[in-house]
């Protein structure tokens, strides 16, 4: 595995962690309006959102 291959993989290991940190945060902090499968969507939606864009930029 080259070392760019490492670098994308740890960097995808780093974004689903940040993704399920944040959203456990959000599901401890949520507001009693929203359900929390409404939350889980919109924190998927979110992190496609900022995936996407990051791939862009990048160029992978």
């Amino acid at each position: 595995m080259s070392a760019n291959q490492q670098n994308k993989m740890q960097f995808a290991k780093g974004m689903g962690m940040g993704f399920m940190v944040g959203t456990a945060a959000g599901m401890m902090m949520k507001s009693k309006k929203k359900s929390g499968k409404r939350l889980v969507s919109d924190a998927i939606k979110a992190v496609g959102d900022i995936t996407e864009t990051i791939v862009d930029t990048m160029g992978w």
